[in-house]
């Protein structure tokens, strides 16, 4: 099994063991300043609400129908296998996954489900004592 890599600082290269890499990691900045979760994950692991945290929208029609892309380079439909029943989260992802490929397709399609990184970050508040 290979490694993920993580990160490089100089020509020292950090990488991680696929088995582990989906484990969440939880950072907390220097002196208290904020934290941050963070996981490696496969891109097509998305869920609606990531795609919605992503500022991904699904245009709807008056009656509130999701309406669909169908062309363009990687139009939508491409990447929702039945509209009939898909639910408004197939939508969603469908929207992702043609955005994706817009901007990465040469380097690691949709299809080719590549790791990413999932990073969230939360504001900490503190008592002034630089204590979350």
């Amino acid at each position: 099994m290979s490694d993920l890599r993580i990160g490089k600082i100089g020509r020292k290269v950090f990488t991680l063991p696929l088995d582990v890499a989906g484990e969440a990691i939880a950072v907390l900045a220097k002196r208290g300043a904020g934290k941050s979760n963070t996981a490696a994950v496969i891109a097509e692991e998305i869920t609606g609400d990531g795609c919605i945290a992503e500022g991904i929208q699904v245009p709807v029609s008056e009656p509130g129908r999701p309406l669909i892309e169908l062309t363009g380079p990687h139009p939508a439909c491409c990447y929702l296998d039945d509209y009939k029943t898909a639910s408004f989260d197939d939508y969603l992802r469908a929207y992702f996954a043609s955005g994706w490929d817009r901007l990465n397709a040469k380097r690691g399609s949709w299809e080719s489900n590549p790791w990413v990184w999932l990073i969230e970050f939360q504001r900490a508040t503190t008592g002034g004592d630089d204590t979350p």
